[in-house]
């Protein structure tokens, strides 16, 4: 699974982020976000995806991960297991070609939104993203143009992230004036409220081109 995961990640820069995009801004419950990446031709299960994003969005306390958890080391019980498949059992919880939902993927998904998911998706894992994402970064001195963090480490620490929502200004995707470098903290404060931060980011690059020039 840890290969799987990596390979996400090297396929899609922006992982999270759309993992957040897909879960919060198109409301896809976790069996639709894994149903969606399966259909893409990756492996991960539910639970999977489900943890990727609770710990990107945060919902789960830092107080209550590891050896902080109740539950770290331990297991369910014969009993318990028993109890719980007896559960899916009555619940008529499926695996395999018995699930209703088994080979259902791209327009027969309930996930499906027109392709517009699988546009983005397959957009982030292009070699033109890749490309202009480290144009920006390198633009940007891999510093947060928000709050000034420059990680030690640049993977997976540092967000390209789009003014102009990329679901509505499509043709803006690889324009340098709408593509801006964030933390994944700051990054994060902008879901659901991009409109909020387009002075401002606009701002902010306007100047630093400014300054490139002046120099």
């Amino acid at each position: 699974m840890k290969q799987e995961v990596t390979r996400l990640f090297n396929d899609f820069p922006n992982l999270l982020d759309l993992l957040v995009d897909l879960r919060e801004n198109r409301e896809m419950s976790y069996v639709q976000i894994s149903q969606y990446f399966n259909g893409l031709g990756y492996k991960g299960s539910r639970s999977l995806f489900e943890r990727l994003i609770k710990k990107h969005i945060g919902y789960i306390k830092r107080s209550l991960r590891g050896k902080n958890n109740s539950f770290y080391g331990k297991t369910h019980g014969v009993a318990t297991r028993k109890k719980i498949s007896a559960k899916r059992i009555q619940s008529g919880v499926s695996k395999g070609k018995n699930n209703p939902m088994y080979g259902k993927t791209g327009k027969n998904s309930p996930a499906w939104k027109g392709g517009k998911s699988s546009t983005q998706a397959v957009f982030y894992a292009s070699g033109e993203w890749v490309e202009k994402r480290m144009e920006v970064m390198t633009r940007d001195n891999f510093t947060c143009q928000k709050c000034g963090f420059t990680p030690l480490k640049t993977k997976n620490s540092l967000n390209v992230h789009h003014i102009h929502p990329l679901s509505v200004y499509w043709e803006k995707r690889l324009d340098d004036c709408n593509l801006i470098t964030l933390c994944i903290s700051c990054h994060k404060k902008t879901f659901g409220i991009e409109n909020d931060f387009v002075d401002l980011f606009e701002g902010i690059v306007r100047t630093s081109y400014a300054n490139t020039r002046a120099k």
